[in-house]
C-alpha cells in the first residue's frame, strides 16, 4: 500500500484496523461516534498526504512546477538562468534542461546550446582560423556567401558569435527519463522552448558557455 496514494476511506479503514479487536462494532466504526472521529482524523491525514505528494513532485526537474521550478534552477545556476516574464513552466523547464545537459567551453558547445534553445542559424567564428575566414590558398572568394572574410592575427582570445532570435513556439510532450539520461543525442528538444528569448538571453548563453578570459563579440541576425 502506497502511503502517499490513499483515499479518505482507506485511511479511515487503516486507522480502524489498529484499534483493539472487539472494542467497537462495525456499526460504531462506520456510523457511530468513533467512526466520526476516525473520519475526521482520516480527512486531516489525507490533507497531509496531498501536501506530501506535492512536495515529492518538486524534487525532480521533470515534475517540479511554479516557484519550485525557479528554486530548482536557482540551486544549479544562480542568477545565470532565470525565468523570463510570462514564460511557462514547460518552456522554462526545457530551457533549464538545455543548460543542464550542455557541454561547455568549446565553440561547438555554444552553437549546440543556442540551437537547442531555439536561436536561429548560430555561427561562431575566430578571426585567426582559416576555416572561418578562408585564405587565398584555400576557399576564399569575393562576392558574399560562404566564408568570404579576411582573417587576422590581431584578435587572440576572441570569438565572434552570430545568431537569430527564436521564431517558433514550444510544443510537444516532456521527454521520458530514458530519453533524457540514456540518449547521447538529445533529439527530444526539437523545438524552441520559448519565443520570449531576447538579445540579453543570447548574451547570457555565450557567457555561460565561453571559457574564462575569452572575449565574445555578439551580433543578432
Amino acid at each position: 500500500m502506497n502511503p502517499l496514494n490513499l483515499t479518505v476511506a482507506q485511511i479511515q479503514s487503516y486507522l480502524a484496523s489498529k484499534l483493539p479487536k472487539g472494542w467497537f462494532s462495525q456499526t460504531a466504526l462506520g456510523t457511530g461516534l468513533i467512526g466520526a472521529l476516525l473520519f475526521g482524523w482520516a480527512t486531516a491525514l489525507f490533507s497531509v498526504m496531498q501536501v506530501a505528494q506535492f512536495v515529492a513532485l518538486q524534487i525532480y526537474l521533470q515534475t517540479t512546477s511554479g516557484g519550485f521550478l525557479d528554486l530548482w534552477a536557482y540551486d544549479f545556476f544562480g542568477d545565470s538562468v532565470l525565468r523570463n516574464v510570462g514564460e511557462s513552466d514547460l518552456a522554462f523547464r526545457n530551457r533549464v534542461k538545455a543548460y543542464l545537459l550542455a557541454p561547455t567551453v568549446t565553440r561547438e558547445a555554444i552553437t549546440t546550446l543556442l540551437t537547442n534553445l531555439g536561436f536561429q542559424a548560430p555561427v561562431v567564428r575566430t578571426a585567426f582560423a582559416p576555416g572561418d575566414t578562408a585564405a587565398f590558398s584555400g576557399g576564399f572568394y569575393f562576392g558574399g556567401g560562404g566564408n568570404a572574410r579576411f582573417g587576422s592575427m590581431s584578435y587572440p582570445g576572441q570569438i565572434f558569435v552570430e545568431a537569430g532570435l527564436p521564431t517558433e513556439a514550444a510544443g510537444g510532450t516532456l521527454p521520458s527519463f530514458s530519453e533524457v539520461y540514456f540518449n547521447t543525442d538529445p533529439a527530444w528538444l526539437t523545438k524552441p522552448p520559448s519565443t520570449l528569448l531576447t538579445l540579453p538571453d543570447l548574451y547570457n548563453v555565450v557567457n555561460f558557455i565561453r571559457a574564462i578570459g575569452i572575449k565574445a563579440w555578439i551580433r543578432q541576425l
